[in-house]
């Protein structure tokens, strides 16, 4: 019984997804009637499980329900991914709670404990490393075909400088100290390198060099076979910090686009801050990056005319800015959206095979 329900969720899943796909592409929408039957079939399959000798399995239904629920909202609310896009995530996760069993019988690759418990992180990590190759490959396209040499130069040679950098700085304190847990000081160090080179890249080089010359200092203290020991020992915290890095430079390329106040409509995706300093307006370019909302918490809050929200402009926001028009110069940056459901779709049947991401640390 339990291989037929493991097949019938990842049929309903993946046709709900080419479905929700055909019409994201055709109509820019997803239908509420599509993922409210998604999530309805989840529970009368959960109710089958259970009345088939798996009471158990109602409560993994129930944590992936909500779990579910709660990374979609997040990514909504941080206008990572639109409402349909999070609703067909929170239907996925509730249809499939956990590793098919029956695909682990075909495929018989390791997968990673949380697979087990929370099926949708991996659909979540095989989709970041999707879109990660995306915005590199488009943003050294774009500058090549603009000619901007140095800018592309700059988005490449970020990654190797926040990883050696902040990799320096975390196993030199962990080779002289002896804690090898100060390894992951990196990934909050990129965090802080990223708010720096959003400021001035001059000041991020400098303070990139600065770093690699403490780690450097700090490494003295213990034996090189120790301090190369301790490196290749914390692998999965260096791969963490490449990706991290990687989406970190990627996030500075500017997919946008200019269009006349005049022809704003709601819901557009605003890709740039309007606000009141002193007296004088004042305007911000805002790269599309998850970061923008955890680092614009601890800065200063200006009185905003505009700036980025998850549910984009509304007409109150037009209105305000149609007020400015002329200070504007009459023209606002938007994000250029793209739509995310073919990259969902080729997530969920790669996490039918593995966790790529977990392949990459393990």
């Amino acid at each position: 019984m339990q291989p037929l329900l493991d097949y019938a969720s990842i049929i309903v899943a993946s046709a709900g997804c080419i479905l929700a796909l055909k019409s994201d592409m055709s109509t820019g929408k997803i239908p509420n009637g599509l993922t409210n039957n998604m999530l309805a079939a989840s529970l009368i399959l959960a109710l089958f499980r259970a009345f088939s000798g798996d009471a158990a399995f109602l409560y993994l239904y129930v944590l992936n329900f909500v779990s579910g629920f709660l990374i979609g909202f997040i990514f909504w609310h941080i206008q990572a991914w639109s409402g349909g896009d999070a609703k067909i995530f929170w239907a996925l996760a509730s249809l499939i709670p956990a590793y098919p069993a029956a695909l682990g019988e075909i495929f018989r690759i390791q997968q990673p404990y949380y697979s087990q418990y929370v099926f949708a992180i991996t659909i979540l990590f095989n989709l970041v490393l999707i879109l990660l190759l995306r915005f590199l490959i488009l943003g050294i396209l774009k500058f090549l075909k603009e000619g901007r040499i140095r800018e592309l130069l700059h988005l490449l040679s970020s990654p190797l400088l926040y990883v050696l950098s902040s990799t320096l700085i975390g196993t030199g304190l962990a080779a002289i100290t002896g804690i090898n847990a100060l390894v992951y000081i990196s990934l909050p160090t990129i965090i802080l390198l990223s708010y720096v080179e959003r400021r001035s890249y001059k000041r991020f080089f400098v303070s990139c060099m600065l770093m690699i010359v403490i780690g450097f200092i700090a490494s003295n203290g213990a034996s090189f076979s120790s301090f190369s020991s301790l490196i290749l020992a914390q692998k999965q915290a260096l791969v963490m910090a490449v990706l991290l890095s990687a989406y970190a430079a990627g996030s500075r390329i500017p997919f946008t686009k200019t269009v006349e106040i005049k022809d704003l409509k709601t819901g557009m995706a605003v890709a740039e801050e309007v606000c009141v300093e002193n007296g004088s307006l004042t305007r911000r370019d805002v790269n599309p990056s998850l970061l923008y909302p955890i680092l614009s918490f601890f800065s200063a809050r200006p009185e905003y005319v505009i700036r980025p929200s998850p549910i984009g402009l509304t007409e109150n926001d037009i209105r305000a800015l149609q007020k400015r028009e002329k200070d504007l110069k009459g023209i606002l940056k938007i994000n250029q959206s793209f739509i995310l459901m073919p990259y969902i779709t080729a997530a969920l049947f790669m996490s039918f095979y593995a966790d790529f991401l977990w392949l990459l640390l393990s």
